[in-house]
């Protein structure tokens, strides 16, 4: 009977042991694959994380300890990204990305998931995104209008710094891409003196497209 349980216990052990080490293998992999997609954009990450500690959006300290324990693929590859951070925190004043590296870096995040998710993309991801896209899509025939306005905004009305536009632009409902363009857009007005108020039937497209987008947002 005791040589029986022993057995027992012996072949559970060594289906435990087994199965924990097919698990740290497909992990393994995993992070390898996820490391190889990320890779292509370390730069562009690295200049994104970096500009968000300069704007006090997260702390250097934050992503340290993120890198360690939440973010995905190989310690290698998250402690180069975390390395590249410091670097251009070194050297000074990181600007923002463009609009086409925020939708590098997006489409990049997509791959990822997809990869998570054997190809499929997550249905609540994706009705985020055709969401962003329905929103850029309503605003896009008011783009230079808001871009107008903001920069009325920033130079006339002087309620709103740049500096305090574009953080806000973070966090601004849509494609990500899309607001930074409309920064840009903002910041050329704001160079080119194009900063005249808005005319009463302007106001009234700009306001129509923002009713739009609440409603969408409901």
């Amino acid at each position: 009977m005791k040589k029986t349980v022993y057995m027992f216990v012996f072949f559970c052990l060594a289906f435990v042991s087994a199965y924990a080490a097919d698990v740290q293998d497909i992990r393994q992999q995993r992070d390898a694959e996820i490391s190889r997609i990320t890779s292509q954009v370390r730069d562009i990450e690295a200049r994104y994380w970096a500009n968000s500690v300069e704007q006090n959006r997260v702390s250097l300290g934050e992503l340290e300890q993120a890198a360690q324990t939440n973010w995905l693929g190989t310690l290698q590859e998250r402690m180069q990204l975390m390395e590249l951070i410091k670097q251009y925190l070194a050297k000074g004043s990181v600007p923002p990305l463009t609009a086409d590296e925020l939708a590098q870096l997006d489409e990049n995040k997509q791959q990822v998931q997809a990869f998570l998710n054997d190809g499929r993309q997550n249905p609540a991801a994706a009705a985020l995104a055709a969401r962003n896209r329905r929103i850029t899509q309503i605003k896009q025939p008011v783009f230079d209008l808001e871009a107008r306005y903001w920069a009325w905004r920033v130079v006339q009305v002087k309620d709103v710094t740049m500096e305090e536009l574009s953080a806000q632009a973070e966090n601004w409902v849509g494609e990500r891409s899309t607001n930074r363009r409309l920064m840009q857009a903002v910041e050329k007005n704001i160079k080119e003196g194009n900063t005249a108020a808005l005319s009463k039937k302007e106001v009234k497209c700009l306001e129509e497209a923002n009713r739009q987008v609440r409603n969408l947002l409901k």
